[in-house]
């Protein structure tokens, strides 16, 4: 027989009101990959960041493959936004 636990748990009434901001975008584009950042704001205070690689897949080899020219354009044309 184990001991079973209780945990304290959040009513709705204690959850943040207001939403938190999120800021994301394409930070770098190259030839097989490309980066997207993001911020998390309270107010005008960074909470948390984030930086993700997203890499191009043939999934006939398994391995990593080159993006397409109209999709590094797109995101090329993304990068320029931020």
């Amino acid at each position: 027989h184990r001991d079973l636990h209780s945990f304290p748990t959040r009513r709705s009434s204690d959850l943040r009101k207001e939403p938190y901001v999120v800021r994301s975008g394409v930070a770098k584009v190259g030839n097989t990959s490309f980066t997207i950042v993001a911020e998390v704001l309270d107010g005008e205070t960074v909470a948390a960041t984030a930086q993700v690689v997203l890499v191009g897949f043939d999934p006939k080899t398994q391995r990593a493959a080159p993006l397409s020219g109209s999709q590094r354009a797109a995101l090329i044309k993304e990068c320029e936004s931020i």
